[in-house]
């Protein structure tokens, strides 16, 4: 049996920079993001973890941090702003805007 993964930089890091938005939802959306990393990573094993990391902290904090309007299902480029993927070394292309 696989040890679960509690810490990874790149999350935590992330998790960090959107505390205040997060508030008391903050444990609550880790824990998530760790669900969705460890199931990942028991399907497809340790390669991409980096990806895995990225792809798992930022795919629902936009609904999570109210940064979607509540009239479309556009996600705000706000919460991302202050991250960039070359501080992930994944090697994702920067999004563009």
């Amino acid at each position: 049996m696989q040890t679960l993964l509690t810490r990874i930089p790149t999350i935590d890091e992330v998790l960090t920079d959107h505390a205040t938005a997060l508030r008391d939802d903050f444990i609550a959306y880790r824990n998530h993001v760790y669900r969705i990393v460890n199931l990942c990573v028991a399907i497809v094993g340790g390669r991409d973890l980096e990806k895995i990391a990225v792809a798992a902290v930022f795919h629902d904090l936009g609904i999570w941090t109210n940064a979607l309007s509540t009239t479309s299902h556009h996600p705000s480029r706000s919460h991302t702003s202050t991250w960039s993927p070359a501080r992930a070394r994944t090697g994702l292309p920067r999004s563009k805007g």
